[in-house]
Order: structure tokens, then sequence, then C-alpha cells
């Protein structure tokens, strides 16, 4: 028995039963949607191994991990990644990062 089927037998003849069916499951396997998703897990990813990165520099602070956490472009993210892995202490790789963002403010 598919949903269809399962609301018809419990509810009786509902016309827009079978419209609101599709329109949910379009909504769970809409391909965007699973686009969306997909891109936010490799930003958590990146936003992860670059928070593990720094650990073994020191203890990461707040300030510093809520604007790696805050940062949404993949991009962006993987340059602080490569720096991550490159730099010699925190603030190595802070420096490094800001003038990351004030190069990419100079071009916007």
């Amino acid at each position: 028995m598919n949903i269809t089927e399962y609301l018809y037998n419990k509810y009786g003849d509902y016309t827009q039963t079978s419209t609101e069916v599709y329109d949910m499951v379009r909504t769970l396997y809409d391909p965007a949607i699973e686009m969306k998703g997909k891109i936010e897990g490799k930003i958590e990813g990146k936003v992860e191994d670059i928070l593990e990165l720094l650990e073994d520099l020191g203890s990461v602070p707040e300030s510093l991990a809520a604007k790696i956490k805050d940062q949404k472009d993949l991009a962006t993210l993987s340059k602080w990644h490569k720096l991550a892995s490159k730099s010699d202490s925190l603030n190595d790789f802070e420096e490094k990062m800001n003038k990351t963002i004030f190069i990419k403010l100079q071009v916007e």
C-alpha cells in the first residue's frame, strides 16, 4: 500500500490527496534541496577540518572559531583550510586569514 492509498482508505475520497502527497514527496526529494544539503555538509566539514588543524597549534580563541563558523563561502573555507595546514601558529593563521578577507573585499 502506498501513501496515497493509505490516506484514501483512512480519509475517504479526497481529490487533493494525490496532489498534496506529490508535493510532499517532491519536497523531500527535490534535487535543489539535496544539493543545498550537500553544500551545507561540505561547509560544516571544512569548518571542522580547519578547527581541528588549528587545535594542533593551541587553544582556538572563541572569536576566531566564531569567524570560521560564520563563513559560508566554500571557496574561502578551502583557502583557510590550506592556510591552517601551513600555519606555524594561531596568530600566523589569523593574520593570513584576515589578508584573504581584505583581498576578497577589495575584489568585490
